[in-house]
């Protein structure tokens, strides 16, 4: 019997009209800004406003700067609660879906009450600090989205080394580990950085 291949089609035509209307939309909009005719003046005055460029180069710097602090924090953090803590596992889950659980108004009122100007912690106070305070805020805000795929990635990879050193394969060392964004070199070496004497000395200081 030939299976009926046109639900899933027409299914995937409805979602993509879904987003692709509005935004043809959006775009048939911005091209009438002289009446009467199209064209590409909306676009003109914006891209020549200097200072949509300064908030364009703002807001770009800003979502990288975010993703590499936020990469650098919660990847190391991630293996090293596998590795060393896996019972404070469900705590760094909770914490981390916090900020997507708490109402955005109540972070920002909450951020300018705790490091206004005249707090411990002026962060508000400057416009470097401020800029931090403002980066901040999105790692913590994806964190979540950052810490849950890095997590299942070192269990799974904990647990296949694990095996692999049960079973005494003599291609251990050579085992793809793709579930993670890393290759096995610099897993290996974040392993052993895990396993260095000043990691141990953490946990037992913590006991």
């Amino acid at each position: 019997m030939k299976r009926n291949t046109l639900g899933p089609w027409l299914i995937m035509l409805v979602g993509a009209l879904y987003f692709l209307v509005p935004l043809l939309g959006t775009f048939e909009f911005s091209l009438r800004y002289r009446r009467g005719v199209y064209s590409f003046e909306a676009y003109r005055i914006v891209l020549g406003d200097p200072q949509f460029r300064d908030t364009f180069s703002y807001s770009t710097v800003l979502a990288l700067a975010t993703i590499v602090v936020g990469v650098v924090l919660v990847v190391p953090t991630a293996y090293w609660i596998q590795l060393r803590l896996p019972g404070l596992r469900p705590l760094v889950e909770f914490i981390t879906l916090l900020p997507l659980v708490i109402p955005a108004i109540v972070l920002v009122f909450g951020y300018l009450r705790m490091y206004n100007s005249s707090s411990i912690l002026p962060l508000t106070g400057r416009e470097r600090t401020t800029n931090l305070l403002l980066m901040f805020s999105y790692v913590a805000d994806q964190a979540a989205a950052i810490a849950q795929p890095e997590l299942e990635g070192a269990q799974e990879w904990d647990e296949e080394v694990q095996g692999a050193h049960e079973h005494d394969q003599p291609r251990s060392q050579r085992i793809a580990l793709h579930r993670s964004n890393f290759s096995l070199r610099p897993r290996s070496q974040m392993y052993a950085a895990f396993d260095s004497p000043v990691m141990r000395i953490i946990p037992s200081a913590r006991a």
